[in-house]
């Protein structure tokens, strides 16, 4: 299992060329991997860790 990357986000989205949506999904822990992904063109993103990203708290991210 890979964790996301913005390289296999962008990779993703210029295969789909527009006919499906991109979710970044795997091994993402932190607010700003977050943003790197959506930067890189996904138009989701799904993690277990999503209440410690918004709140802010990278240490209990780092549980899931």
């Amino acid at each position: 299992i890979e964790t996301a990357s913005p390289e296999s986000v962008a990779w993703l989205v210029e295969q789909a060329n527009g006919r499906a949506l991109v979710k970044a999904s795997g091994s993402i822990k932190s607010a700003a991997q977050v943003r790197a992904l959506l930067d890189a063109g996904a138009d989701l993103v799904g993690s277990s860790a999503g209440v410690a990203i918004v709140s802010g708290d990278d240490r209990a991210a780092q549980s899931y």
